[in-house]
């Protein structure tokens, strides 16, 4: 995906193009992509890509169905508020350089009888179907890496009730004062940047013993002695304070 939009942005750019790695959480996936990324870089990938795609597209038309069309209209609908560049987008097939659009009827004008032929009509798995996989199936085979995060974890009892003050999601790091990746802690709710600034965030960890940080960037909560995302009802308060605070309106339930 990201080789994909690197080759799509080099049309625009001109080939004047900084690719800055972030970071990733699935070590394997992450070389991969910046693998990729550099390939396209150097012009090599895409034209490997483009032939197998040139053969593909030979044989098999392009279609987008309707339900995939009304979950992307859906999406820049709920959007649009937090990105201008989204009103008034039309979400046409036409948009993704397709001009065959699969009808599919419209679950919520169709009866129960059909509605149940249709679920009937769906292939269950990949074997069903050859030609398409099933994502539940692809994640646990282990090619694709999704970042799941927990339901629970031992160290929720740690998280103490929010200060009276709130959360402020434009805090600084009170170590470094840089705004970038800043983290609170859920259990003293001090400020510190992530791993990828200075680390002050890992360091309050270490020499606290405070195990829960929520990121002040996409609200996510992370255990550091867990070593992964936690979600939960004990966090919502949290995460619902950093949201308004973000975005000024409360979490959407």
């Amino acid at each position: 995906m990201f080789a994909l939009m690197t080759y799509q942005l080099s049309s625009l750019a001109g080939g004047r193009i900084l690719a800055v790695l972030e970071g990733g959480y699935n070590l394997t996936s992450i070389s991969n992509s910046a693998l990729a990324v550099c390939e396209v870089l150097q012009n090599r990938a895409m034209l490997r890509r483009i032939y197998e795609e040139k053969e593909h597209f030979a044989t098999e038309k392009k279609k987008i169905s309707s339900w995939s069309i009304k979950a992307i209209r859906d999406v820049c609908a709920a959007q649009q508020k937090h990105w201008s560049i989204l009103r008034g987008f039309q979400v046409t097939p036409s948009n993704f350089g397709i001009e065959d659009l699969e009808t599919l009827e419209d679950s919520s004008s169709s009866s129960s009888d059909s509605d149940t032929e249709m679920a009937d009509n769906q292939p269950t798995s990949s074997a069903a179907n050859p030609g398409h996989t099933n994502i539940l199936e692809l994640i646990n085979s282990g090619a694709a890496h999704a970042v799941v995060p927990l339901d629970t974890c031992p160290h929720l009892e740690q998280v103490q009730a929010l200060p009276a003050h709130g959360i402020n999601a434009s805090s600084l790091c009170q170590q470094c004062e840089i705004g970038a990746e800043v983290w609170a802690c859920l259990t003293c709710y001090q400020y510190n940047c992530g791993r990828f600034v200075h680390k002050h965030a890992l360091h309050h960890h270490l020499s606290s013993s405070h195990p829960m940080a929520l990121s002040m960037a996409d609200l996510s909560v992370w255990c550091y002695p867990c070593e992964s995302y936690v979600h939960n009802a004990v966090l919502i308060d949290a995460k619902s304070a950093a949201h308004e605070s973000k975005f000024g309106e409360r979490l959407p339930n």
